[in-house]
């Protein structure tokens, strides 16, 4: 209808309900450029005998529309093509409070998440500079209550623990490690947490505990680079027990388990120095008085 001027009658149109109609004349007016009249008004003027006229009724209304510059008075139909411009502001003027809307949702939603994570940053700097700032096992612990879900809880827990251990206090140190592995059982350092519990209980006397759990973490992680430490440590807890048998099958499970590892070569070192059961109990017979003592026949002659 690009070519034409188009005249519509406002009480010759029908839509489904009073309001559809004038926004269908709004939109036409808007878009199409046509002027709108009642059938009361000034009648739509006659075009010129060089050009032609063209009238449509629909059963839903009637519009005439007049050509401009048509010699003939014959007005040939030709095939529409469609706009993009014009359907795209037909769209929006359709739909525009659906997408105000929509764009107001979204820029909610994003000035709410960033207001998120701007707090959640701040508390976590909060946390470090707590956590950097404390001296004392009760600063540490006040952190933690503080800012109970903050990465620097960790840092935290290790720290009161280090300075728990430095006060000889063994029990409350193994306590902030047993909580720290307890609430970050995959973090990098639980085997190391691991292990200084192993180590406290040796300093507290609890041997037993502490070979348990060096063995625990040598069979539970024993890929982790302290599980040959632990082996090791097995070794000494071992021997002060007298139990030979089983500190040698350790320094051996070190040098085949771990044999690119630095501790296997420690491993061998003590696997030399330890001597087999039977030739550790091994001792000279008791002679009989005034008579020199007997070799025991299961030790071997040393060699001249």
């Amino acid at each position: 209808m690009r070519d034409y001027e188009l005249f519509i009658r406002e009480d010759g149109c029908v839509s489904n309900t009073p309001e559809e109609n004038r926004q269908a004349l709004r939109l036409m007016r808007k878009f199409l450029k046509a002027e709108t009249r009642a059938s009361s008004k000034n009648s739509i003027p006659r075009p010129a005998e060089s050009r032609a006229d063209l009238r449509c009724v629909s059963p839903r209304g009637n519009y005439i529309a007049r050509a401009i510059g048509a010699r003939d008075s014959m007005v040939t139909p030709t095939t529409s093509t469609p706009d993009p411009v014009l359907e795209t502001r037909i769209f929006w003027d359709r739909y525009k409070r659906e997408i105000a809307a929509v764009i107001g949702i979204a820029l909610v939603a994003a000035i709410g998440f960033s207001t998120y994570r701007y707090y959640q940053q701040r508390r976590e700097n909060e946390a470090a500079a707590a956590v950097a700032s404390a001296k004392t096992p009760e600063d540490y612990r006040r952190a933690i209550a503080n800012y109970p879900n903050s990465p620097a809880l960790a840092t935290a827990y290790l720290s009161a623990a280090d300075a728990l251990r430095i006060a000889k206090d063994y029990a409350g140190a193994n306590a902030e490690l047993q909580q720290f592995v307890d609430k970050f059982p995959s973090h990098s350092m639980a085997t190391t947490a691991r292990m200084a519990i192993a180590s406290n209980l040796e300093a507290m006397g609890k041997n037993d505990e502490a070979l348990a759990t060096y063995q625990k973490i040598a069979a539970s992680y024993p890929r982790d680079f302290l599980a040959p430490l632990a082996m090791i440590s097995e070794v000494h807890l071992f021997e002060a027990k007298g139990q030979h048998d089983e500190a040698r099958k350790a320094c051996e499970d070190v040098m085949s388990q771990h044999s690119d590892s630095y501790f296997a070569a420690e491993a061998g070192a003590m696997l030399r120095r330890l001597k087999p059961a039977s030739v550790a109990t091994a001792k000279m017979q008791p002679s009989a008085p005034g008579q020199p003592p007997q070799p025991n026949p299961a030790v071997p002659p040393a060699k001249p």
